[in-house]
């Protein structure tokens, strides 16, 4: 896959300075070092998604035969590319008509789920069980039906919205943690799961919180996988 351009979702391609140029040669090529089964790959190991594709004709054949050939053989190809001043590893899958490239994260940096705290051993009862896999009998759906919008961006911009108009950005309280009956609060999450499944029944506007008129934001906790 000689002279593979990369880009990301939004198709901007990767720019290599020339420091990159000098200190590797091969910068923005993919170099293939083996094929693995999907399944020796655990989920935590990927990270962000690239796709990418040939950049002039000669390219082309080489790149369409290792998509047809990861496709039949249920394979991924495992690399190397140099990118942004660092060699990362990354897994090469095939997805439609094209490549799909994910970086890989370090397995040494991974922490170990043994790592964590002992409460997450706690001990759960058959009806809690039941009521608990109920529950995602009745909100199971597809990806697609999901909302999915990113929250925290339409919250900024509400924030900014507000600023803009002159007006003060009010902090909402933050709820007091309390001791949760677990039964009880299956039970609840039941019901309105099926009254949000029932026809012509929409689902109701979330709370958003707005920001303190602090200049200093409360960090959040990030969902990342590594």
């Amino acid at each position: 896959m000689k002279k593979s351009v990369l880009t990301n979702v939004v198709r901007r391609k990767v720019e290599l300075t020339n420091l990159q140029k000098l200190l590797f040669p091969g910068v923005g090529i993919i170099e293939i070092e083996g094929f693995v089964e999907d399944a020796d790959l655990h989920p935590m190991l990927y990270d962000s998604p690239l796709l990418v594709g040939p950049d002039d004709p000669i390219a082309a054949k080489p790149y369409s035969l290792l998509r047809e050939a990861l496709s039949s053989s249920d394979k991924l190809g495992i690399g190397r590319i140099v990118m942004r001043d660092k060699e990362e590893v990354v897994a090469i899958s095939p997805q439609d008509d094209g490549l799909v490239l994910f970086k890989l994260q370090n397995p040494v940096s991974l922490r170990k789920i043994s790592d964590m705290s002992d409460e997450r051993n706690e001990e759960v009862s058959k009806p809690e069980l039941e009521l608990a896999k109920t529950l995602v009998s009745i909100m199971s759906t597809t990806l697609g039906d999901l909302e999915l919008t990113d929250r925290y961006h339409e919250a900024v911009k509400q924030m900014i919205q507000i600023k803009v108009e002159g007006k003060e950005v009010v902090a909402v309280a933050d709820e007091e943690e309390s001791i949760i009956d677990i039964t009880a609060a299956l039970k609840q999450s039941i019901e309105q799961a099926k009254s949000m499944r029932s026809p012509g029944t929409k689902k109701p506007a979330k709370k958003r919180a707005k920001k303190a008129k602090s200049t200093t934001k409360k960090p959040r906790k990030a969902r990342k996988i590594a």
